[in-house]
């Protein structure tokens, strides 16, 4: 693979979109309009902890090697993975309250009452990393959001809402797209 300096993305800055599940996914063209115009059908999750980078993870993908008693390492089985990434959001409105608790009525002006037992909320999520002009865009489908943790109040820092998002598979859709300039069947003009 030889050097390629356009691919090289430092993600200064980050927008968090969300939608229902069953959202059309957005195209490259809507990822590079982003954030100045929010993707079609869309809604920008506003400020996140600039403190608190996002914390991609995975659980399972452990292996074990199975053998014959003519050969011992005949076939690796790989268990399932789940991926799922952490923000924190220090914007305090009905969606982040509705992601962090799983649910709630916010039907009065200025109160948000959350359910009596924490749940998920599923949507589809899309990441805009942005690096100068550059843009690059992480989708997901389907998604699980509930809170990763307490709300977060110290004095000196913004109030801050930890969601977990886990994705989830979505029926005749790829679990993940990746989008940027550098990917895909066109090569980058120039290096």
């Amino acid at each position: 693979m030889p050097l390629n300096d356009a691919a090289v993305f430092l993600p200064a800055r980050m927008h968090v979109f969300t939608a229902p599940v069953g959202t059309t996914a957005p195209t490259l063209a809507m990822v590079k309009a982003a954030p100045e115009t929010a993707p079609t059908g869309w809604d920008d999750l506003g400020h996140t902890s600039l403190e608190e980078d996002i914390e991609f993870g995975s659980d399972g993908g452990d292996s074990e090697t199975k053998g014959s008693r003519q050969v011992a390492n005949l076939r690796e089985i790989v268990e399932a993975t789940v991926d799922f990434l952490t923000v924190h959001s220090i914007q305090l409105t009905n969606e982040t309250l509705t992601l962090f608790y799983g649910g709630g009525d916010a039907s009065k002006p200025g109160q948000f009452d959350a359910p009596a037992a924490f749940g998920t909320t599923e949507k589809a999520l899309l990441l805009v990393f942005l690096d100068g002009a550059k843009r690059a865009g992480l989708w997901w489908p389907r998604a699980s959001a509930r809170r990763a943790g307490g709300i977060g109040a110290a004095a000196d820092d913004f109030l801050r809402y930890p969601l977990r998002f886990t994705k989830l598979q979505l029926s005749g859709q790829p679990s993940e797209r990746t989008f940027a300039d550098t990917v895909g069947t066109t090569p980058p003009a120039g290096n």
